[in-house]
């Protein structure tokens, strides 16, 4: 029977950030992962060892408030007990769209680039 209340200890971190490449074109890395390094004896084969997710984007602006690009997610996985690994790649196009409602301004003004 699977208990609630086993101990976990390992390390979790996320992180994001952004590279540009000019004033149209930006590289986003996005990624969330966990490492649970100390095995217990009450460990499954259902427990987590490591878990990777990560997000590459390139995304290019059409607008200020409007980007498309290609995508990549990234899984990396292994369990505790049998050691079994599992990668899988998704590849995708990306299309975000950013619109402040409480803004003051024009509406116009969100979608038109400064010279």
């Amino acid at each position: 029977m699977l208990r609630q209340d086993r101990p976990l200890t390992g390390v979790y971190w996320k992180a994001k950030f952004s590279v540009p490449f000019g004033s149209k074109v930006k590289y986003v890395f996005d990624e969330e992962a966990h490492w649970l390094f100390v095995k217990f004896h009450e460990d499954t084969s259902l427990d987590t060892r490591f878990r990777d997710i990560s997000k590459h984007s390139l995304l290019f602006s059409i607008w200020p408030s409007v980007s498309i690009g290609p995508t990549l997610r990234l899984l990396l996985y292994q369990n505790k007990r049998n050691g079994n690994f599992l990668s899988q790649k998704e590849y995708g196009i990306e299309t975000k769209v950013s619109f402040d409602i409480f803004n003051r301004r024009e509406t116009g003004v969100q979608f038109r680039y400064k010279p």
